[in-house]
């Protein structure tokens, strides 16, 4: 693949777990089968000797890792360095990149991440809760949660996901009520008014009403181009956000009785139920359970689309490049076709081909013909 290609990646690659998974007997995954049990049989003897002279912290890593852990594990992280050097080589400047794991090895891979793709990429550890699954144990906790972690370029896709309010959380947030319907009140701070002088246009710093928001160390951040101000156009105000004069606008919103004013006369702005597009998901996420099952395919590992499409709604766009490098069943390259992206997707298994054709005859995506590239694999790499 050539440099700088790919704007998203999402990979959930082996966990260390110690186990060989093999499809369900009975599904489309029957003949699906790969290793998670690591041995010096699954590197190449070069790999330690390339990682030593580009990357030697990451060396001097796995050396500690071998002493204070196993062997297994430093394989492991071996064989997946290699993976995220060539990740790193084919994902764009400003791209993101998801690695899917769990507490097995996620501390470990979090200082690979930080050494090949840069500490400063990271930007958040989302953790997923899979809503089942979880194992009665002796003298542990149950697992339900994997962790996702996240790596980006300064200036990466973000797109903002939201979640609908339930009935109970409108009562409780949008507390108030007129005759245009369920609202709440922000304090000066806010869609407004914003924290520190403004040192750019001096028309935020002007009193108005009375109110003198300098005195109080803040200026007005009156909404102009937010999608809150683009609701009081379509709804309220025509024309609004053509107006450019600070005081004109709260004028503007002052006569459209858009503010409340307390005692000291400083002013909230109503934010309304109908303006708000739902709750900005954050890194906890437990509304996506594990696959339903008319997804299931049998794929021992596999996720639920739900989550993928998430992930790939919120770092890309239509007609973006996505690259699944450890493809399975398929889920991501269908929740990218889903979603009008372009995809290519990697995996050892000849059998995610056949999988992946099923899922998309079934419909699951609109219909269409995978076109497979074959790659010639060292003979070290099998099962890896």
């Amino acid at each position: 693949m050539s440099d700088d290609s790919v704007d998203l990646i999402y990979l959930d690659p082996p966990f260390n777990s110690g186990r060989n998974y093999q499809g369900n007997v009975g599904t489309d995954s029957k003949n699906c089968h790969f290793k998670d049990t690591w041995t010096f049989e699954d590197v190449q003897i070069e790999w330690w000797e390339e990682i030593a002279e580009t990357y030697p912290e990451i060396y001097n890593f796995m050396s500690i890792v071998q002493r204070s852990h196993s062997k297994r594990m430093s394989v492991y992280l071996l064989a997946l360095t290699m993976r995220l050097i060539e990740l790193r080589r084919v994902l764009q400047a400003n791209g993101s990149i998801y690695l899917h794991c769990d507490a097995s090895a996620s501390h470990y891979i979090k200082i690979l991440l930080d050494t090949i793709f840069g500490k400063e990429q990271f930007k958040e550890e989302v953790i997923w809760k899979r809503m089942s699954g979880a194992k009665t144990l002796a003298n542990r906790w149950g697992t339900v949660t994997d962790s996702i972690l996240f790596y980006a370029g300064k200036y990466h896709t973000w797109n903002n996901f939201y979640l609908p309010y339930l009935p109970d959380e409108i009562i409780k947030h949008f507390n108030k009520e007129d005759s245009r319907g369920r609202y709440k009140l922000y304090t000066p701070v806010g869609p407004i008014i914003a924290k520190k002088i403004s040192r750019n246009n001096s028309g935020c710093n002007h009193s108005w009403k009375g109110f003198d928001p300098t005195k109080k160390g803040m200026h007005w951040a009156v909404p102009m181009n937010s999608e809150f101000a683009k609701w009081i156009e379509d709804q309220l105000i025509p024309g609004y956000r053509n107006i450019l004069s600070i005081h004109e606008r709260l004028d503007a919103l002052d006569k459209a009785d858009m503010f409340v004013f307390n005692k000291s006369g400083t002013p909230k702005i109503k934010y309304y139920f109908d303006a708000c597009k739902g709750k900005k998901v954050n890194n906890l996420i437990l509304d996506v359970p594990t696959p339903p099952n008319k997804e299931l395919i049998g794929f021992p590992t596999q996720k639920p689309l739900k989550l993928i499409e998430r992930l790939i709604l919120t770092s890309s766009n239509q007609g973006d490049v996505v690259l699944d490098p450890y493809c399975g069943s398929g889920t991501t390259l269908i929740a990218a076709e889903r979603l009008k992206r372009k995809w290519a997707g990697i995996d050892v298994s000849p059998e995610s081909q056949t999988i992946l054709q099923r899922r998309i005859d079934r419909q699951e995506c609109p219909p269409f013909k995978i076109n497979l590239v074959k790659s010639r694999i060292d003979k070290s790499m099998e099962g890896a």
